[in-house]
């Protein structure tokens, strides 16, 4: 693992967007890393479902940033606050409940494996909550990894794609006009 000269572990910061159209219907996850340098290229997976639900595909976007970075610290910035409760609060609660309780809750197959993930990590997750399509681009990986969530909820099918995608840092609108 690498380290800081303060001797903490660097932190990759992963934005996460699951979305479909119509809810329920064709359905698309994504995440983006930050760039490695300002103007490099960011790293990405996303995938489709032919049939699935908004909070399944936030949920499947956490679930394979978990996969894809296990031994890296994150920061995670979502715009879903159901799928990040879900994981920090909820579903540990119904677990400790019993099956009780969980076998009533939806989607808690994915739920408990996102859990799993994280109590088996040796690095730290953060989380940042962040405004949902942000006009102004104040939160460029959201707005990246949205573009890529609704392409791929285009789609219609169930695929997977990795790749690298140019994040545009531009701000727009008031947000801009505020800075100079």
């Amino acid at each position: 693992m690498t380290t800081t000269t303060t001797g903490i572990p660097p932190v990759l910061t992963v934005a996460t967007d699951g979305g479909c159209n119509p809810n329920p219907g064709p359905g698309g996850w994504a995440w983006v890393a930050e760039e490695p340098a300002p103007g490099e290229p960011a790293r990405y997976g996303a995938g489709s479902f032919r049939k699935t639900t908004n909070n399944i595909a936030e949920l499947t976007a956490i679930k394979e940033v978990l996969l894809a970075f296990p031994d890296t610290a994150l920061t995670i910035e979502f715009d879903s606050q159901y799928a990040k409760k879900c994981v920090t609060e909820w579903g540990p609660n119904w677990r400790r409940q019993g099956e009780a309780v969980w076998s009533t809750k939806k989607n808690v197959d994915l739920i408990f494996e996102i859990i799993d993930l994280l109590e088996a990590r040796t690095a730290a997750v953060f989380w940042r909550k962040v405004k949902a399509h942000a006009r102004d681009n104040r939160h460029p990986l959201n707005t990246a990894v949205d573009k890529l969530a609704s392409r791929m909820s285009s789609i219609r099918g169930d695929t997977r794609e990795e790749g690298t995608v140019l994040i545009d840092r531009e701000l727009r609108g008031a947000a801009s006009r505020a800075r100079h």
